[in-house]
């Protein structure tokens, strides 16, 4: 009985923290890199958003970005738990002072960002969900 809770208790733990992040695609083409996010747990249109996410996504790092320029960023059906799942977009803006955005609860169909960076500066996103509620995935494109 005691080997049976055991690997009862284990199994859940290993459930409760087996979340994994969503996958960031990126393509790099005529010195452009553009990017896709499908925030659905399962990759399907539609889905949801997993529980217990710790997540951290450079969509634009120092190398891709030597001259500076703008990153533009397009979400879209974005729609977290309002009080613990949220969205963070930071960087390093053209007169490099760290920018950023945090989005949380319900914002928009379809909300777009260009972000004006500087030279040699990365553009992170991190998404952070916690362990009850989930809503429907949103979807984050963009090109560099």
């Amino acid at each position: 009985m005691k080997l049976f809770i055991c690997v009862l208790v284990l199994a859940c733990f290993a459930a409760f923290v087996s979340s994994t992040c969503p996958t960031l695609y990126k393509t790099r083409s005529y010195g452009n890199t553009r990017f896709f996010l499908n925030a659905a747990s399962n990759g399907v249109c539609g889905g949801q958003y997993s529980n217990n996410l710790r997540c951290r996504y450079v969509l634009v790092n120092s190398t891709e970005n030597r001259r500076g320029g703008s990153v533009n960023l397009n979400l879209r059906n974005f729609q977290t738990e309002s009080c613990c799942d949220y969205l963070t977009i930071n960087y390093t803006s053209t007169s490099y002072r760290s920018s950023g955005y945090r989005l949380r609860g319900y914002q928009s169909n379809n909300l777009r960002y260009t972000l004006n960076t500087a030279p040699r500066s990365e553009v992170s996103i991190y998404l952070y969900t916690d362990r009850s509620v989930t809503r429907r995935a949103f979807f984050l494109t963009g090109s560099a």
